[in-house]
């Protein structure tokens, strides 16, 4: 099974599109998978709006976005996990690469960052080169790891 971690905290605006971008993605792959959104005390409807998603809640309290992965981590039921930041969209290219990834023999691995809608000069040349330099360093980016 494929399990797929959201890391969040007051979410509630981005989190819709990111749990139907992970849907769409996931039933590409013709594999049982979950969604689990680690909610970290969030104030706002984000663990409504995850439920309402079809995803499972799993309410933390740790204020450190790895712990919360890793919370997510140990209640997964999957063997392969992903793990997609409340604010990213993924796409079916993502999860069948990292598949392919996997069985190739990597242990694990993340995708470059593509910024929707307009964003400054200084935006773009920040995402080219943070995306240049954990490449380089084979170094993945949190947005999306497995």
């Amino acid at each position: 099974m494929l399990s797929f971690i959201v890391p969040a905290f007051n979410e509630e605006l981005e989190l819709p599109g990111s749990i139907e971008a992970i849907r769409l993605a996931a039933e590409t792959a013709a594999q049982p998978f979950e969604i689990i959104v680690a909610d970290d005390a969030s104030t706002d409807a984000t663990a409504e709006v995850a439920r309402r998603g079809g995803a499972r809640v799993l309410p933390v309290s740790y204020r450190q976005i790895a712990a919360v992965r890793n919370a997510g981590a140990h209640a997964a039921g999957g063997d392969i996990l992903f793990f997609v930041d409340a604010d990213t969209h993924i796409l079916p290219a993502h999860v069948s690469g990292a598949l392919a990834g996997l069985k190739a023999g990597y242990a694990g691995g993340g995708a470059r960052l593509k910024v929707q809608g307009p964003i400054p000069l200084w935006g773009r040349i920040f995402i080219r080169t943070f995306c240049a330099i954990y490449f380089v360093l084979n170094l993945g980016a949190g947005a999306f790891l497995f």
